[in-house]
Formats: C-alpha cells, structure tokens, sequence
C-alpha cells in the first residue's frame, strides 16, 4: 500500500468517525490530535471533559441519515463544513463521467432514501429531478414526475444530445431548491449500480474538485418520462453519387477519380 493510499484511508476513517461522534455514539473525550477530536472541541469540553457544552449523546436518536428535522440538516453541514476545512490533503477529483438517463432510481445514501430521475427535455435540455431524502413518484400522472421530501428539479441546458457530464454540461445540482443554504451533490460516474457522487457546501466547491465523496446504491431503478442515452451518435454511412447518363460514364477513364467511378 503505497502513502497516497494510506491517506485515502485516513481520510475515510477521519470522516467516519465524525458521523459517528454526531450521531451520539462516541463517548468521552477523542484520542487528542485527531479529526474527530477538533470537532469534538468546537462543541467546548465540559466540566467532567466527557462531552462538549453541547451534549452530542442527547443526540443518540437524531439519525444521521433520512430525517426530516432541522437538527440532522444542521449537522450534515457542520460535518461537510468541518471535513472541508481540515481535510486539506485531498485529492482533486476526476472530471466526470456521462450520465445516460439509465441511471435513474432510488438509491441506499448517507442521507437516507434518495431518488434521482434524468429525462429528455427537448433537444437541448435535460431535466435533473432529486428527492434527498425523499422520493419521486412517477405513476401520479404519466410523463410527470411528483416529488415528496426535500425536492430538486432542474432543467440543464444540454444541446445536441449530450449528457450530464459531458465537457461544458452541469453536473452539480442543490438538494433542496427552496432553501438558499441548500447542501449540493455532484454526480461523478456510474459503476453498475453504484453512483460516485460527492457533498459539498456550494457549487463552486464541486466544480473545483472538492467536496466530500459519496457512493449511492442503487435499490431500484425507476424509468424515465424522456430516456436518452450518451455517446456521440453513429456517423450515417456514407451515400454514393447517383451516377451520370451513360455519355458521361464513359469519361471514367478520363477521370477515374469521379464519385460515380469509384466502386
């Protein structure tokens, strides 16, 4: 295992440990120089210096995935934001993967119940609609999408057919469109039925290459109002001249490079 590997882990350990800690269950004080013990510090250590002034094991019943109250939305933020200042070491992550509209579903995330569908809008859009946490209902009425959750609906400009993700295309959109402090997620590359995506606090940062990654697993795929596929389109086969009257034809062996010579 080379360093850039073992840093890697590091850093994935440092993040979980974090979830933890919010999530009420780690106890006590952190091994002192760590990640998980500067955010435990931000709290302020109480009296005994077995938790902060903000008792983070009240919280044991604040999930930190799926729920719908404003204590969970408030700690995903102070964790993305605390893992983005420290994590400094990090990697720029690699430019994007197309997304065809295959990729749709309800997938298994750190936030809960997600659901993702792409579609065709017209020849030079595609239409982005999230539910995280939440879910997208498409049978309500057919050729629409209805949304339960935290909602997020986005036309992307996408001309000429391209995809989410293509050089030039978005691929970084909020997952509450009502609220201006949304958390965004950036959507990397498609594995089978694993989604790369990462976390970040503002657009700017996911299109930098920051942002704290993520994989969506997939538990269901769900169809799109629109399908479309990526990939540029097969080139139409070529079309040969009609050939000329027969007077002209005889000219082939004065021109043998004519169209209607050739074959």
């Amino acid at each position: 295992m080379n360093a850039h590997e073992q840093e890697l882990i590091g850093d994935a350990i440092a993040a979980e440990n974090v979830r933890l800690l919010l999530a009420g269950r780690i106890y006590g004080r952190p091994e002192p120089g760590t990640l998980v013990y500067r955010v435990w510090l931000v709290y302020g250590p109480g009296p005994t210096g077995a938790g902060g002034s903000l008792d983070l094991r009240q919280r044991r019943n604040l999930r930190w995935c799926g729920q719908h109250h404003r204590g969970s939305a408030v700690m995903l933020r102070l964790a993305l934001t605390l893992l983005l200042f420290f994590a400094c070491s990090l990697q720029a992550a690699p430019l994007p993967s197309p997304l065809p509209s295959s990729a749709s579903g309800a997938y298994l995330t750190t936030m809960g119940s997600c659901s993702l569908v792409l579609s065709r809008f017209g020849a030079d859009a595609i239409n982005v609609d999230i539910a995280c946490p939440g879910t997208l209902d498409l049978t309500l009425i057919p050729g629409h999408v209805f949304c339960s959750g935290a909602c997020s609906h986005t036309t992307a400009f996408a001309p000429a057919g391209a995809c989410i993700g293509d050089a030039g295309i978005a691929f970084a959109f909020p997952l509450n469109a009502s609220d201006p402090n949304s958390l965004w997620v950036a959507f990397d590359r498609m594995e089978g039925e694993l989604l790369y995506v990462r976390w970040g606090l503002s657009p700017t940062q996911l299109y930098d290459g920051l942002g704290v990654p993520d994989i969506w697993s997939r538990a269901s795929s769900l169809p799109s109002p629109h399908p479309y596929t990526c990939g540029a389109p097969a080139p139409p086969a070529p079309v040969k001249p009609a050939a000329p009257p027969g007077s002209l034809r005889a000219n082939c062996r004065l021109n043998p490079r004519a169209p209607w010579c050739r074959g």
